[in-house]
């Protein structure tokens, strides 16, 4: 399988520079989404965000991630969505420089460590990664489409496979 984490037309050097100032914040972060995806060549798409997996038993504190996050208009800083296992997933908003984060506190997080343009990083179980777009694009929010879009390009991904 390809990395495409490694062409600037994937990731920018904007996007670098807040996974670099992510990974020097904290080593126990989880990149998941489109980077864990991009990252084992599943998917081959610019990214636009990054995903963050924690977990739920440690706060955000412990990640060194409290400086990131985002306030909304209602003082509230997450959300709770629930996974296509009806699990129970908090969501944070966060920026890092100019790029938006997503912060999920899930109960366990499986991971693997990838290297890559010489850094290293823990990426998400691609399986999880893949549970949580469906999850996703089960949303009626425009923003989802990214999500249906990824799974029907994993799906041809796979049958080409076969």
């Amino acid at each position: 399988m390809e990395n495409y984490l490694e062409s600037a037309e994937i990731l920018s050097p904007e996007l670098l520079q807040a996974i670099d100032e992510l990974i020097s914040t904290s080593k126990d972060i989880v990149f998941g989404g489109s980077i864990a995806l991009n990252a084992v060549g599943l998917i081959k798409r610019p990214i636009k965000d990054i995903d963050l997996m924690t977990l739920k038993s440690y706060p955000l504190e412990f990640y060194g991630l409290m400086p990131y996050i985002q306030k909304t208009e209602f003082d509230e800083v997450s959300e709770t969505t629930t996974d296509i296992n009806g699990v129970d997933i908090v969501r944070v908003s966060a920026k890092v420089r100019d790029v938006n984060v997503c912060i999920f506190k899930v109960e366990v997080v499986t991971f693997s460590d990838f290297n890559f343009l010489g850094r290293k990083i823990k990426i998400q179980n691609i399986n999880e990664a893949i549970l949580a777009k469906r999850a996703y694009s089960q949303k009626e929010f425009i923003s989802c489409d990214k999500h249906r879009t990824d799974l029907k390009n994993l799906d041809a991904f796979i049958d080409n496979i076969f």
